[in-house]
């Protein structure tokens, strides 16, 4: 996952480590999805993201975050019956 629209909101991976500086950006909030904070996903509310420039920094911001996770394993599917 790396950005989607939730609401008016938008909710970015930006990863443990880019959590406490992108939180301190203007019309960043906590992602409280399920009701308790989830480090490394925040929330930027529309006032945030309505230029493009504003938009293409969290696109990019989320895009290298995720780009930088190793590969996940194979799963091998159970087969239909």
């Amino acid at each position: 996952m790396c950005c989607v629209i939730i609401g008016n909101k938008l909710m970015v991976r930006v990863g443990p480590e880019n959590y406490s500086d992108c939180l301190a950006k203007p019309h960043v909030t906590e992602m409280d999805f399920t009701g308790k904070p989830v480090k490394g996903l925040v929330y930027i509310l529309p006032e945030g993201f309505e230029s493009d420039s504003d938009l293409a920094y969290w696109v990019n911001t989320c895009v290298n975050f995720v780009e930088s996770l190793p590969p996940k394993p194979f799963k091998k599917r159970p087969a239909l019956k």
